[in-house]
């Protein structure tokens, strides 16, 4: 009966002393990396196909795990309970690396640089040519005015463009080289002159995949038109004058588009809200940079 005692009071006091250790000893901690490439992919999962989560920037520290997951990529946590998935080209970790470490490191260098087309679609910078099928209407000469325009632009698309960070935006350029051809029906002479329309679009990603893309989009927009046209005063002589407006406005739009490789196409519907609203539709033909 002694014995089953002392039996039983030895478990309890390895039993205790072993709670007792594990709550005392240290607490093994992720180490730390900064930050390298500015705006650094974080993804869902340890796959540059899988979804973005957010973006950092260089210069900021984060734990991660001292493990690679598929070879390339660190556990990171972003924020308290929040984890991700890191290339370890983006880091820099604060302990020393040793020769195999620096191979892996140059290994994943060279595997990110040939895979430079892996950013997922929405996330990458394009910039490129666009033609607008612009349903434009204008208030002019007493009436409101319509035709449909062919006009050239430049369209740049992506994050860090023209907010820095993550945001992802569209900067549009366009112009049409001369004057609607209502103003000769109207006069009866040639016109000249040009029409420009800006606008800078936020753009919300609907249903993004590595190579493909569907957005909606808004932001403000300016209009600006100077037209020059003749009019036959009596006796036939003609006065010039010239026609400038300026207005502005906003801008909706809904588009989809397809990458290959460094190549992007590009169509989405615009809807002009201004002094007179109006509709466009947009192709687009963009280069990655």
């Amino acid at each position: 009966m002694g014995n089953q005692v002392k039996s039983i009071l030895i478990s309890i006091f390895l039993l205790v002393s072993g709670a007792v250790y594990a709550q005392t000893k240290p607490k093994l901690k992720s180490p730390q990396a900064v930050i390298k490439t500015d705006l650094a992919f974080v993804y869902k999962e340890a796959s540059f196909d899988a979804p973005v989560l957010t973006q950092l920037r260089a210069g900021k520290r984060y734990d991660v795990s001292q493990k690679k997951f598929n070879g390339i990529f660190h556990r990171i946590r972003i924020k308290p309970g929040v984890l991700g998935y890191i290339a370890d080209s983006d880091l820099n970790l604060r302990a020393a690396r040793n020769p195999e470490a620096r191979d892996r490191d140059e290994e994943s260098r060279e595997r990110r640089r040939k895979s430079a087309s892996h950013r997922p679609f929405a996330y990458s910078q394009y910039a490129g040519l666009s033609y607008n099928s612009l349903a434009y209407q204008e208030k002019t000469m007493g009436s409101t005015q319509k035709e449909n325009l062919g006009v050239y632009g430049v369209k740049l698309f992506g994050p860090d463009l023209v907010i820095d960070g993550p945001l992802i935006t569209e900067l549009h350029l366009q112009i049409f080289p001369g004057a609607p051809n209502y103003y000769y029906k109207k006069t009866g002479n040639p016109a000249s002159g040009f029409l420009f329309l800006t606008d800078m679009k936020f753009i919300s990603p609907l249903m993004t995949r590595k190579e493909s893309l569907t957005w909606f989009g808004f932001g403000p927009m300016m209009r600006w038109n100077a037209f020059n046209v003749q009019l036959t005063e009596a006796g036939g002589k003609k006065n010039s004058y010239s026609l400038n407006d300026m207005a502005l406005g906003v801008v909706f739009s809904l588009g989809a588009g397809v990458k290959f490789d460094k190549l992007a196409l590009r169509i989405e519907g615009v809807y002009y809200w201004e002094e007179k609203t109006y509709f466009g539709f947009v192709s687009s033909l963009q280069f990655g940079f």
